[in-house]
């Protein structure tokens, strides 16, 4: 009988409810910083918060990229869920050099919107991967 290998692998797996906590909080935080951004246009005060949230959320992908690093992925997910925490951390430094753009140029809005809705898929890509981890 042939064992199947799962597709990702941690050879740290005690890391593991720290990954799915962390990643689960970007999803939400992501989550809330679009019903902020939405609410702007009848609250503008609210885009302070909007922007506090968001340098919290680069906090937060840098130290899950940190993390899934330090977790050992393998497997033949590993490397691609390592690529995209990676990629997820260069989005969301883009989008908040979009954000603080927004302030001199609604133009920016129209690439700021769709990178923020990329982020959110991105995220919960991820974090849908999460819970199939196995030991290495």
């Amino acid at each position: 009988m042939e064992t199947s290998t799962p597709a990702l692998t941690l050879g740290r797996p005690d890391y593991r409810s720290a990954l799915i906590g962390v990643s689960a909080l970007n999803v939400v935080l992501v989550l809330i910083m679009a019903i902020l951004g939405g609410r702007f246009f009848v609250s503008p005060s609210i885009i302070d918060i909007h922007g506090y949230i968001g340098n919290f959320i680069f906090l937060l992908v840098v130290g899950f990229a940190g993390l899934l690093y330090m977790s050992k992925p393998g497997g033949p997910l590993g490397k691609v869920l390592l690529g995209l925490s990676l990629l997820t951390v260069v989005m969301v430094v883009g989008q908040i050099g979009l954000g603080y753009s927004t302030r001199t140029s609604i133009d920016a809005l129209t690439f700021h919107i769709p990178l923020g809705v990329l982020i959110f898929g991105m995220s919960a890509a991820i974090l849908a991967q999460l819970p199939y981890a196995r030991k290495a």
